[in-house]
């Protein structure tokens, strides 16, 4: 047959099969209601008269309404286990999908979207864990083996293939160059940086992981996106940065960076990440936004490791050289800050057969205690736990130091408890350290919460104001007990109870709010306003207008105060007062001397409304001390102080704000 025969017999076929589909009352759209065996019936019906593939692709679009299928790109799916340590073009692909599919690797750097990397680390690890446990896949360990593999190459074989789509022009680079400039426009500005009195004295065990240093970035003149912070690390032994950081990457698994409760940043410490020769730590890719004339506080978390070799030492960490955080104002310019003090943290590490010692977080913070009058009460004054190295140990005594200020007839005995369980008593009637008998066995890498608490009395007002806290020191417990080999076993380090203030009458004050802002044409004042709710515990206390004093911190101006008492402190019961009061009128009339009542039980509540003079700094208003007076069984009035050393006082503050003279 010639090919003119041939085209005429093709058209033929294709003309009796678009009549059977036409028959059928199928149109072209409608085609696709055919079933798949029926289309491929009619498709291999041509074929059978020789249509070459141009015809039965066209005749697979009209009874399919779609175009023909194209083959259908090769799967790529994963082939082999990773762990930690695996490296290859797989563990790159592996870390693109789990970025992808909600298991972030990494927020910003290496191992984040678009950086992906060709070794599988600790922040790949902790993607596979979350994807593991996201699916029910036992253990979570965060190993890529077959069960891990097989589960997400079957999504991989599940999911739809899709046209690509043009691929969305890349994010120009932030660090080190051309980064993206923040939405207002044009203004040069400065930017500060300042060690916030957060998190000081931070703790850790093995494995722990804690927030252990904050530090507030401040913008003036213009916003800021902070870019890139570097950190560096001092250890205790004064070393330079480099030695210092070699014995952080041993001692310290991960870093993070943290804004208002999220995670801004992250990476895992080790001789990956930081190499011989180092010196500090960056953190880039930031992003971080602070407004003009505000500030952004950013907190620096750490995990310990888990390791048994854990150094007990300290270190100290921060942006504490020059150009250290760099940001751009909205003018497009680079701005930098200068050095500051970095915040010491403690690894409470363990040599292996002997205790750790370490404060536990229900011990109690520093602050007044009220007790009742004349008889005997118990007072905490620490809680701490002991852990156990590599061996079983048999404790056999241990020794606590009691300090404070305190007659011998207002403590009667020391007491140490496991739980509800009283371990010792040892009487006591002046500072000293006591030893216990503990006899406890504590099983090898397990730990042991004690408590230390104190009988104390207070006959009456004139004897009230005790000052006591707890204290041990590793000098004291040499040779506490014994390990299974019947070698001597030692506490490791030091730690001390906080200062707890005991008392049968007294007042107690809770910040209810508090605000600060800029008044004035040029912003050159300081507006601020302070809400505290105090309350008489253990019997009627008494206080003045002018006993509740405030200062301004952080600046060089004064505060022009005006305070406010509740309608609860109103009364007329305290007129045999108004002499000690410099002739006060009784309470509830005016004057700045007035005399105001606060009956036991009740609250009132104190407003503080006051303005900085001019002034060119940053400015906060803050509690300085608070005078109040009570009176003893036989009428007589003493008068005490609570001040900003107490740490309840010391958090009666306001924020800060920036004014301007003019």
């Amino acid at each position: 047959m010639n090919n003119k025969n041939n085209s005429k017999s093709i058209s033929w076929v294709f003309t009796m099969v678009m009549a059977v589909v036409l028959i059928f009352g199928f149109s072209f759209t409608a085609g696709a209601q055919m079933n798949q065996n029926q289309i491929n019936s009619i498709l291999s019906l041509l074929q059978s008269f020789g249509a070459d593939q141009t015809v039965v692709n066209n005749v697979e679009t009209v009874l399919t309404g779609r175009p023909a299928t194209a083959p259908t790109p090769a799967v790529q799916t994963f082939t082999r286990d990773m762990g930690v340590g695996s490296t290859g073009v797989e563990v790159r692909r592996l870390q693109v999908w789990l970025n992808a599919n909600g298991h972030r690797v990494a927020v910003a750097g290496a191992g984040s979207r678009g950086n992906e990397t060709d070794y599988f680390g600790e922040l790949t690890r902790r993607a596979v864990a979350s994807y593991q446990m996201a699916n029910g896949i036992a253990p979570t360990a965060g190993y890529f083996g077959p069960i891990t593999r097989s589960h997400i190459n079957a999504r991989i074989r599940a999911s739809v293939p899709t046209p690509p789509t043009p691929p969305t022009p890349p994010t120009p680079p932030t660090d080190p160059e051309d980064p993206p400039t923040p939405p207002e426009p044009g203004r040069e500005g400065v930017v500060s940086v300042e060690l916030r009195g957060d998190y000081r004295g931070v703790e850790l065990g093995l494995g722990d992981t804690k927030k252990v240093a904050m530090f507030r970035v401040k913008a003036e003149d213009s916003s800021a996106r902070v870019q890139r912070m570097d950190l560096y690390v001092r250890d205790a032994h004064g070393s330079n940065y480099e030695n210092s950081l070699r014995n952080f990457r041993d001692d310290i698994d991960r870093l993070a960076l943290y804004v208002d409760g999220d995670r801004v940043a992250e990476t895992a410490i080790n001789r990956n990440t930081v190499s011989r020769g180092d010196t500090f730590i960056r953190f880039g890719g930031l992003n971080i936004d602070v407004s003009r004339g505000g500030y952004t506080d950013i907190a620096i978390e750490v995990e310990s490791s888990d390791s048994t070799s854990l150094n007990s030492t300290s270190y100290t960490i921060g942006p504490m050289e020059g150009n250290s955080i760099r940001a751009l104002d909205t003018a497009g310019i680079n701005i930098y800050t200068g050095p500051i003090a970095g915040r010491e943290f403690r690894l409470s590490g363990q040599t292996v057969d002997d205790l750790e010692v370490v404060r536990n977080n229900d011990s109690p913070d520093e602050g007044v205690v009220v007790i009742d009058r004349d008889s005997f009460e118990r007072v905490p004054l620490l809680v701490f736990d002991l852990n156990s190295g590599a061996s079983d140990v048999e404790i056999d005594t241990m020794k606590v130091r009691i300090e404070g200020d305190f007659d011998s007839d207002q403590i009667q005995d020391v007491l140490l408890y496991r739980g509800n369980t009283l371990i010792d008593a040892v009487s006591i009637n002046s500072p000293r350290t006591v030893e216990f008998d503990v006899n406890l066995d504590l099983n090898r890498n397990s730990s042991v919460t004690l408590r230390v608490e104190a009988d104390l009395r207070i006959r009456d007002v004139d004897d009230q104001g005790i000052e006591i806290r707890a204290l041990i020191n590793q000098s004291d417990n040499v040779g506490v007990g014994y390990d299974e080999r019947d070698e001597s076993v030692n506490i490791t380090r030091n730690i001390d109870g906080r200062w707890q203030y005991v008392y049968v009458k007294a007042p107690t004050a809770r910040l209810v709010s508090s605000n600060i802002n800029r008044s004035g044409d040029s912003n050159e004042f300081g507006e601020a306003t302070m809400v505290i709710d105090m309350r008489a515990v253990g019997g009627d206390v008494y206080f003045t207008r002018e006993g509740i004093q405030v200062v301004e911190q952080a600046g060089s101006s004064t505060w022009d105060t005006n305070t406010l008492m509740g309608n609860r402190f109103n009364s007329t019961s305290v007129s045999d007062l108004s002499n000690l009061f410099g002739g006060a009128t009784v309470v509830g009339g005016s004057g700045s001397d007035n005399v105001y009542l606060l009956r036991e039980g009740e609250t009132g509540r104190v407003t503080i409304n006051a303005e900085t003079a001019n002034a060119d700094a940053w400015v906060k208003l803050k509690i300085d001390e608070i005078n109040w007076w009570v009176k003893d069984r036989n009428g007589v009035v003493e008068h005490f102080q609570f001040d900003s050393s107490i740490d309840s006082i010391n958090d009666l503050e306001t924020s800060e704000v920036r004014v301007r003279s003019i």
